[in-house]
């Protein structure tokens, strides 16, 4: 599975309330920290961050 389809995985899981170590998983993240770097690299924007502004937005 390629980065990007990863990172899509997790937006999925923090759109659904999974929280961060559930998203890291389900999309195949080693672990958390891992799944953080990347997804931050990806949105600028750490999966907490973005998991509250989609929250605001619903």
């Amino acid at each position: 599975m390629t980065t990007l389809c990863r990172v899509r995985k997790v937006r999925q899981a923090l759109r659904a309330h999974a929280t961060g170590a559930e998203a890291a998983a389900s999309a195949g993240f080693t672990d958390q920290s891992h799944m953080l770097r990347v997804f931050k690299q990806h949105h600028n924007m750490t999966p907490g961050q973005y998991a509250k502004a989609n929250v605001m937005i619903a």
